[in-house]
Parts: C-alpha cells; structure tokens; sequence
C-alpha cells in the first residue's frame, strides 16, 4: 500500500513484472506521440503521471530517463495548455505535477485547439474578400490560397470530404479562368508580392495555433504549413520559404511521405519542365484521412500484445495481485487502452469509404491530377483485433 506525504500521495515505483509492463506501455506512447508528429516524450511524461499520481520533477526524471531541461521543459509546455497543474507540498520547496485529464495527450491537445476555432475561423473569413480582390486582379497565387483558405474553413463542416464536392463544382463552373487555372492546379506558382504578405500570416497562424495536427515538432510545423498554401514544392522552394537545412526539410518530408500521404508529383502532373523532385498536398482534408487512416492501422498492431498483457496479468497468482502495480496496470489496460483503439479502430471503416468516394468524384472530373492510396487499393475495411 502507498503512503502519503502531506495528503498526497507518495511515489512507489513498481516492480519486476510489473516495472517490465509499464515500460512497454510507455514505448506505446512514445510511439503514439512519433506517429502523430507530437513530442513523444511529453506523451511518455503523461503517461507515467496516469499511472503514478502526483509526481515531482525528480520523480518523473527516475521513471523516464530523461534529462532534467528535457523534463523541465515538457512539463511547463503541460502546464501551459493545462493538461497539468502545479502543486507545492506543504513544508517544502518541492512541487508535484498532477493531471487535470484522464485522455491521451494528443486528445487532449486537440480539445484544447479546439477551442480557439472560432478566433481562427474568423480570422480566415476575413481574408476571403481581400483574395478575391486579387484574384480579380490575377495576382499570381491569389487564385491557389483562395482555394487553400476554402479548404481550412471546411473544418466547420461535419463531412468534410462530402463539402469539397460543390466548391470544386463552383471552381469548375465559375466564369473566371484564372482562378480555374490556379485552384487546382498542380504546377508550382511563384507568388505576387501581395499573395506573400498574406501567405506569411496564414503560415503564422497555422503553426502557432497549431490548427490541424497538434504540438507538431517546428519543422513539421512550417514545412507543412507550406503545402498548405502552396500544394506542391521542391526541396529547393521549402529551403528558401523556411530557411531550414537540406538535412532538416528531408527529414520531414520522409515523415509526411510516410503518415500524410505527400507524394512526390510527377512531371506528366505538374507540366514541370524542371527535373528537380516536386511534391505535393493535393487537399488538405484527404490528406488528413488518410494520416488517420495511417493511424488506425499502426496502433491496432499494439491491441493483441496489450490483450496479452492483460492475460498474463489475470493469471498471475493471488501473492501478486496485491503489490504495486497489478491493480493500475490491470485498469490501465482493461478500460482504458483496448477500449479507446477500439474506438478508434471502429472509425477507419468509415473513413475509407469518405476517401473512396471523394477519390472516385475527383479523379471522374480529373483523372490525371490524383494518385490512388495504396489504402483504397487494398480490399480490408477494418482492423481485425
């Protein structure tokens, strides 16, 4: 039984097997936080403070390894979005860290965007008419951000795949050539002095808000707020838009290759005379079904080994079910992991479909401009558990 310090509750760490489960579970969130372009350290630190509330600074330290800056500034990061709060033990000049939620971080963190839309949206609403000023005076650019600030303001929409049908239908339709030109298009465009001033707001925006993928590593961050606004790059372009190294833009690239379905666009796409590689975001919103998709499938390949845990913890003998650890693990695992990829799992059925319909509308009015996912391709809907 744990004791307490000042009516809190002192730190006991666990033991033998049940040290080996926890850190296991921890790798999980370390590599939940990886995927999901989050700070995978801050999701290991909220997982330890699930498990072992309240903890200090050296506590936390003990459990993770990590160094005393790493923990330092991930902890005040946490206090900032209030995922935790602060609390000094009576007598002492020690504090302990409690949370304030019982979420995954990155759910939690997305609550929390979520809650500075309306500031965001308004902001985005306001800059519509001033585009199509510019589009009426065919400013290079402004035609493609138009579209790219349509797209964030989908976010409202409840089906947002659905929601690109009719504005992609309105462009098609419009009576303006050169917004039809710049829209859709997958050919880099160099963008009128004006189209830059307002483009350096949105990427301002987009990565200190953080509006669509939260607590993104800096690079990750800018780079892909690039594609957002200009949908397809060179290597060369993101170096003089960031001012990031060769080294940094390529490792970032790999990532969004890999979860954001970026794709490298060929010459035959974007008309690109150019032999330099080109990449692109074809829409922000398919993109972002996809990284979940990517998601779904990565985290159900942890569901078998935490149902073995649980096995194995329910086996154990009665002389182990009462020392530190069992009945936290036992919880943690029981209600909460299982049943939250579960929840999770359900959805990605439900995504593909969206893609598939949004990628069979598309490709029926452009079939050359939109690559097939490997996912749609491949006849499984579901994660089998």
């Amino acid at each position: 039984m744990s004791s307490s310090i000042n009516g809190l509750k002192k730190f006991v760490p666990f033991q033998g097997k049940f040290r080996a489960i926890e850190k296991e579970i921890a790798q999980f969130f370390h590599k939940t936080g990886d995927i999901l372009g989050l700070r995978p350290k801050l999701n290991v630190i909220f997982f330890y403070l699930m498990m072992h509330p309240p903890l200090t600074q050296k506590e936390i330290i003990s459990l993770t390894g990590y160094s005393q800056s790493n923990v330092s500034l991930l902890l005040q990061i946490m206090l900032e979005i209030k995922m935790v709060k602060k609390q000094l033990i009576p007598g002492t000049n020690t504090s302990v860290y409690i949370l304030q939620i019982k979420k995954f971080a990155f759910e939690y963190s997305g609550f929390y965007a979520r809650t500075r839309f309306d500031s965001i949206f308004a902001y985005f609403e306001s800059i519509v008419k001033t585009l199509q000023t510019l589009i009426d005076q065919q400013k290079a650019g402004s035609g493609l951000l138009w579209m790219r600030v349509q797209e964030i303001l989908l976010l409202k929409k409840p089906d947002r795949l659905t929601s690109y049908e009719p504005l992609i239908q309105d462009i098609l339709n419009s009576e303006c050539e050169f917004l039809k030109s710049e829209a859709l298009t997958l050919t880099p465009i160099e963008f009128a002095p004006e189209c830059i001033a307002i483009e350096n707001e949105i990427v301002q925006v987009l990565v200190e808000d953080e509006i669509f993928l939260i607590k993104q590593k800096p690079s990750h961050s800018k780079i892909l707020a690039y594609f957002y606004t200009r949908r397809v790059l060179t290597q060369k372009q993101l170096k003089i838009l960031t001012g990031f190294s060769a080294g940094v833009i390529s490792e970032s690239l790999k990532y969004f290759l890999e979860y954001m379905d970026i794709r490298e666009i060929s010459q035959s796409e974007s008309h690109l005379k150019s032999k330099a590689k080109l990449y692109g975001l074809d829409f922000m919103h398919y993109s972002l079904e996809m990284f979940f998709i990517h998601y779904y499938e990565k985290m159900g390949e942890y569901i078998p080994r935490f149902q073995l845990m649980l096995k194995d913890l329910v086996e154990l003998p009665l002389s182990e079910i009462h020392k530190r650890g069992y009945t936290e693990l036992y919880t943690f695992l029981d209600r909460f992991i299982i049943s939250e990829l579960n929840r999770l799992g359900s959805y990605r059925p439900r995504r593909i479909q969206n893609l598939q319909k949004f990628y069979d509308f598309y490709t029926s009015i452009r079939p050359d401009h939109l690559k097939k996912p490997s996912v749609l391709k491949n006849k499984k809907t579901k994660l089998d558990f």
